[in-house]
């Protein structure tokens, strides 16, 4: 029993850290249990293995890994990865500094125990804990700089904080009142529109490998600065992107079925327009190409280029076919149409974490991943050229998917993506008009807390009067009036929520609310 006072003393700390929650009744308990007096030696080594056992999966508990449920839920994904992805994850997962300040924690615990009765000060620390908890919250909070940096108006000084799970019910509340109809003033749409989903891409990804400035992002005619995807995982992406034109669904809502307004390309078909759907890979992992035909309304519309060159390997070694090559085949397949409108859904997945790029010397994904973004972003302004000679008027947006997590945090290391984090959900959303003469150098930046109702509301906008009709209301005039969402992000088992004090909130797999630091 000699180190289970290291185990208390450590947790403290890192509960203090705001590394893991921190259960005070169990742990009391637990720490009872350890302590109390045996004589038998017998019981004393069955206690001794009960203990470290409920240690354990209490520490696990109080963590933010995910649950056991959603482990044993994604096991048939992960028997499909790229051994290489494997052990560049396991190498993820060690830190050589905090292996070494583990070995002199170890080391001083060691000596310390010798000569000083420890029980004292995991009992003083287990006290030491309710005591700061009701007395000094202060101490728990997070720090002001943790506060949302895009939403002044957030920080007001008279803004009254709401209990987070309130906050939330009070949300989904007012969401589920909140619709977009489509409509057209004459028989045909005046322009197509291109929606090009993007995995694995967000602010933060873009500022880790310093490209957040990068010159395609100055060539759209709108940029989201706050956009939320509220989502980290791609078949909730899909999802949520897809039946956008309704408010914002909680998680275990995505998989039912929606109101029909909810669907947007079956609601563009209505107006006229040709509907297509594609992915530059087979959408075999997690079944991508099944929800993409039972949950989004594309049923039967997703067409496929086999003939396309494969620019890369996934994770799982199925091909990634080309974006331009993918995206040129489809306009050039329009074009041949002569379709009156078309809408398309295009998803890439040319960023994912743990891709393998041929002829590179690195298989490290995390080092791959700027120059398949300079790549990707340099095949997405080629085809926005191609669109440009082709004369026709045309609505592209860039939406993200979700982020790859390259930074990572003290909650999940790089390329973990099961806390739905800010650093994972806002993402670089942008819209292009095609067709139409940009009156300034720089987009219109939008920083107002903005999802897919947001983007809705700007295009169904566009659908009722064309924005390039000449008297149409400019686009400057238009973001004014935008649809703002609320930042709440979900997966599974956990839920972000940026409260309205712009400070961010999560509630964990255990039920409890924190402060996300």
């Amino acid at each position: 029993m000699n180190y289970i006072g290291l185990y208390f003393l450590v947790k403290i700390g890192l509960y203090f850290g705001h590394y893991i929650a921190f259960n005070w009744i169990f742990n009391l308990i637990l720490a009872l249990l350890a302590y109390f007096p045996i004589k038998s030696i017998v019981l004393k080594n069955i206690r001794s293995f009960s203990v470290w056992i409920l240690a354990i999966a209490l520490v696990y508990h109080e963590s933010y890994l995910p649950t056991i449920s959603r482990i044993y839920s994604r096991l048939d994904a992960l028997r499909g990865f790229d051994l290489n992805y494997m052990f560049e994850l396991l190498g993820r997962l060690f830190n050589p500094a905090a292996i070494v300040v583990c070995v002199i924690i170890i080391f001083i615990y060691w000596i310390i125990n010798k000569k000083l009765r420890i029980s004292t000060f995991v009992f003083l620390g287990l006290l030491i804990v309710p005591a700061v908890t009701t007395f000094w919250p202060s101490l728990l909070e997070r720090n002001s700089t943790t506060a949302s940096q895009d939403t002044p108006a957030t920080r007001a000084k008279d803004v009254v904080r709401v209990e987070p799970q309130t906050e939330l019910l009070n949300f989904y509340t007012s969401e589920r009142k909140r619709a977009i109809q489509f409509s057209v003033p004459g028989k045909t749409p005046a322009f197509d529109v291109v929606m090009i989903h993007v995995c694995s891409i967000s602010w933060d990804d873009l500022d880790f490998v310093n490209e957040q400035n990068h010159p395609l992002l100055k060539k759209f005619d709108l940029v989201f600065r706050n956009f939320n995807t509220a989502a980290s995982y791609s078949g909730p992406a899909a999802i949520r992107l897809l039946r956008g034109t309704c408010g914002q669904s909680p998680h275990d809502k995505l998989y039912q079925s929606a109101d029909p307004l909810c669907y947007v390309f079956p609601n563009l078909e209505k107006l006229g327009y040709v509907a297509h759907g594609m992915i530059n890979h087979d959408g075999l992992h997690d079944k991508y190409l099944d929800i993409l035909e039972m949950h989004t309304g594309l049923k039967g519309k997703l067409v496929k280029y086999p003939d396309a060159p494969v620019a890369l390997r996934s994770f799982v070694g199925s091909p990634i076919y080309d974006d331009f090559s993918m995206l040129n085949k489809w306009w050039t397949s329009r074009l041949e149409r002569n379709s009156a409108a078309e809408a398309l859904y295009y998803q890439t997945i040319t960023l994912h974490d743990g891709n393998i790029v041929p002829g590179q010397t690195s298989r490290l994904s995390l080092v791959t991943y700027k120059p398949r973004l300079l790549k990707f972003l340099a095949e997405l302004d080629r085809f926005i050229t191609l669109l440009e000679n082709s004369g026709k008027p045309v609505v592209l947006m860039m939406v993200p998917e979700h982020g790859a997590s390259l930074r990572g945090d003290q909650y999940q290391i790089s390329g973990m993506r099961e806390i739905p984090t800010p650093g994972i959900t806002l993402g670089p959303a942008a819209i292009k008009l095609i067709g139409l003469s940009k009156t300034t150098s720089l987009p219109i930046v939008i920083n107002e807390p903005v999802s897919f109702f947001g983007l809705y509301s700007l295009l169904g906008g566009m659908l009722a009067q064309s924005p390039f009709d000449p008297t149409s209301p400019t686009l400057a005039s238009r973001v004014k009036s935008i649809e703002k969402t609320k930042l709440v992000s979900e997966n599974e088992d956990v839920i972000m929520l940026r409260d309205e004090t712009g400070h961010y909130m999560m509630k964990s797999s255990n039920g409890a609310w924190v402060t996300y630091r």
